[in-house]
């Protein structure tokens, strides 16, 4: 294949237009000699080969994989503590919000007359005056 029908082919390819013929091509052209300008597509192409030929050798493998994911998982201090961290910054994100519904509230509502006389009988002179 010439450096243009490369190229179209892959450009193809990186769109998902290209055939399961196409990608056999693909595969086996980069399998050989490329020029530089394509190495790096060469290399990706290598490697899902690699992957492919790869096989399950044990027939423990999923226990190899548990035990593995236990191995890394993180201790349950460290889960709990994460677990109450997350309560407790929903608890402060409810309060917060509870704070400043509670002052629009007060807002929307007209303000209380307060006393302005402490004696009850002065308080009784003044309403009589007016």
């Amino acid at each position: 294949m010439d450096s243009k029908q490369i190229h179209q082919l892959l450009e193809r390819y990186w769109n998902c237009e290209t055939s399961l013929e196409e990608e056999r091509a693909l595969r086996a052209y980069f399998r050989g000699q490329v020029p530089e300008n394509l190495d790096e597509v060469a290399g990706l192409f290598r490697y899902f080969e690699s992957q492919q030929q790869k096989e399950i050798s044990s027939r423990d493998f999923d226990a190899q994989v548990k035990q593995r994911i236990r191995q890394h998982r993180p201790k349950g201090k460290v889960l709990n503590l994460a677990f109450a961290l997350r309560i407790a910054a929903g608890l402060v994100v409810v309060m917060v919000a509870a704070y400043f519904v509670r002052q629009e509230i007060r807002k929307s509502y007209p303000a209380e007359v307060a006393d302005t006389y402490s004696d009850p009988q002065l308080a009784l002179e003044e309403t009589k005056k007016r």
